[in-house]
């Protein structure tokens, strides 16, 4: 499964990595930034293989229109 990271500009293209480099990323940094093109479902996926840590998923809105948000995950 592919999730898509945020965006770093406007107009740039949303990097797609699995869960593995997903999970990688959470290790070293600890927190990961989503596109909103991601599904809740893939969400909690990546949330369901986190189970020995605890987990925050936040909706970071960035602009008026609805679609202009991206999500934050963060482990402890």
């Amino acid at each position: 499964m592919k999730l898509k990271l945020a965006k770093q500009t406007l107009q740039s293209k949303a990097k797609e990595i699995n869960i593995e480099e997903a999970l990688e990323i959470l290790n070293t940094d600890r927190v990961i930034f989503l596109d909103c093109s991601n599904t809740k479902e893939e969400i909690s996926k990546l949330v369901d293989k986190l189970k020995d840590k605890k987990v925050y998923v936040n909706t970071v809105k960035y602009g008026l229109l609805e679609d202009e948000y991206i999500y934050e995950v963060h482990t402890l």
